[in-house]
């Protein structure tokens, strides 16, 4: 009885959440799967920043399917996802690349277990990384609070976060470009109530900002020390990944 009286209302469990800026090449993808999964529990924001290659036009032919599209300038990423989780609906916020995918049944097994799991801070299930569409590998392993400044190992990607957890916890700094949901993770990972669900809920695609360049591993640096970790292990830490990513990219490796 009340799944219908939410449909009804058209009552958002879940918003999705695209930070988006010059993305035309790509945002399409990701909309058709947003329109393939959707339901009445759910929303999607778009925050374009101001695009200049065709993106804004896009977005606005399929506003059908877009609740509320941003189209202003901001500070960065993590600026557009404050905006958003302000504007948004949903009781829990999930965040996407306007590169990746809505994996099939996501939505639903997202909105399944948000009311599953009422209170829960943070749910999350497998990301599937690609290389142009190709699966090369999976992320999403189990939750372990003491080894999270070690390694991120959630699936970040689509999972849901309360709305009000992250109003209560300071939003996101927008001072990162690349590490600030990292951050918002670590500065929260000693109270932060999670689950898992055995469901991939995204295609990644191995192209977006953390993945492409170099100064994404000293922003993870800062966010581990500005969380707590020593200078000697931090730096160790962003050494090894350092020299990972040189390893990788000597054999012609993109992942």
């Amino acid at each position: 009885m009340q799944d219908e009286v939410e449909d009804v209302l058209n009552f958002p469990r879940l918003s999705v959440v695209c930070a988006v800026r010059n993305s035309a090449y790509c945002v399409q993808g990701l909309l058709d799967s947003y329109r393939r999964e959707r339901s009445a529990t759910t929303e999607l924001i778009v925050v374009d920043a101001l695009s200049t290659d065709g993106t804004t036009e896009l977005l606005q032919a399929n506003q059908d399917i877009i609740n509320c599209l941003v189209i202003e300038e901001d500070d960065g990423i993590y600026d557009a996802w404050n905006k958003a989780v302000r504007l948004s609906r949903g009781i829990y916020v999930s965040f996407i690349g306007a590169d990746d995918r809505i994996a099939p049944g996501a939505l639903k097994e997202l909105c399944s277990a948000v009311q599953d799991n009422p209170g829960r801070e943070l749910i999350y299930g497998f990301n599937v990384h690609t290389v142009s569409g190709v699966p090369v590998g999976l992320q999403g392993q189990p939750f372990i609070r003491e080894r999270m400044q070690i390694n991120q190992m959630l699936a970040h990607v689509m999972a849901a976060h309360r709305r009000q957890w992250i109003i209560d916890s300071g939003m996101f700094d927008k001072c990162f470009r690349s590490s600030g949901d990292y951050d918002f993770l670590l500065r929260n990972r000693s109270s932060m109530t999670v689950k898992q669900i055995d469901a991939v809920l995204a295609y990644v695609e191995d192209g977006g900002i953390s993945r492409r360049a170099w100064w994404p591993f000293f922003e993870t640096r800062d966010a581990r020390r500005r969380n707590g970790m020593s200078w000697f292990l931090a730096n160790a830490l962003l050494l090894r990944a350092l020299v990972g990513r040189l390893g990788r990219l000597l054999l012609g490796l993109r992942i």
